[in-house]
């Protein structure tokens, strides 16, 4: 049915959602993956044993993007996802495909007017101390997706080398290797290849008691580079 209202009504959790759905007409439903009792995949499961609701607009909400997130949305009865944080012009795009049929063609016509004029930017060819096309293929999500994890990366290791110096200084190997382990695994999510292969020597030198400040000043020269090459991104 073409959509009647700009309004939209919030469930707290799957169930609540699954009982909504039965009791009022919706054009499209925006399911959080994780809910309490019963997660969005139970509760679309639900909705789509009735077929009233066979052709019901139903998009996933998670905040993961890797490879197969978008298979298993599908195998679960969702007709597509979005990834937090939510980006309004891909939110947008989405809402509007889902609901196109329903709408006036006049409408439409001025909707694809905006979405072409909310083109993506294209991710940067290279960033120093960063492999983009190697990170952008082995987790399988888009360069906006992905910019959002880099700037997550810069706002959690923030503090890292401060917490690797004060660790070092009392001489808390189990604490720098804590560190060091944490760093590793986050940098090679990005494609920061050097800076995990960095972050990885300072693991084992903790784990063999051998710690120097040397090879945390190496990790600060390389962790420097990839804020850097991150920073430039809002730019």
């Amino acid at each position: 049915s073409k959509p009647t209202s700009g309004k939209a009504d919030i469930a707290n959790n799957g169930l609540e959602a699954v009982d909504m759905v039965h009791r009022k007409a919706y054009d499209i439903v925006l399911m959080d993956i994780q809910m309490p009792g019963m997660d969005g995949y139970e509760a679309t499961g639900i909705i789509r044993k009735d077929k009233r609701f066979a052709k019901l607009p139903i998009i996933a909400m998670t905040a993961h993007a890797m490879k197969g997130d978008e298979d298993i949305c599908l195998k679960a009865g969702m007709d597509g996802y979005v990834t937090k944080p939510i980006q309004q012009d891909v939110l947008f795009r989405t809402l509007w495909k889902k609901l196109e049929a329903g709408l006036d063609t006049a409408v439409v016509d001025d909707i694809e007017t905006i979405d072409r004029e909310l083109i993506e930017e294209p991710p940067p060819k290279s960033l120093a101390g960063i492999n983009i096309s190697g990170a952008l293929e082995a987790l399988g999500i888009d360069w906006p997706v992905y910019k959002n994890i880099l700037q997550g990366f810069s706002r959690n290791n923030a503090n890292i080398i401060s917490q690797m110096m004060l660790a070092f200084n009392k001489n808390d190997n189990e604490a720098i290797k804590k560190h060091a382990h944490s760093l590793k695994g986050s940098a090679a999510n990005i494609g920061a290849e050097s800076l995990a292969n960095l972050a990885n020597n300072l693991e084992k030198a903790a784990i063999n008691n051998t710690v120097s400040k040397a090879l945390i000043d190496h990790i600060k020269i390389g962790l420097e580079e990839v804020f850097k090459s991150i920073l430039s991104l809002a730019n």
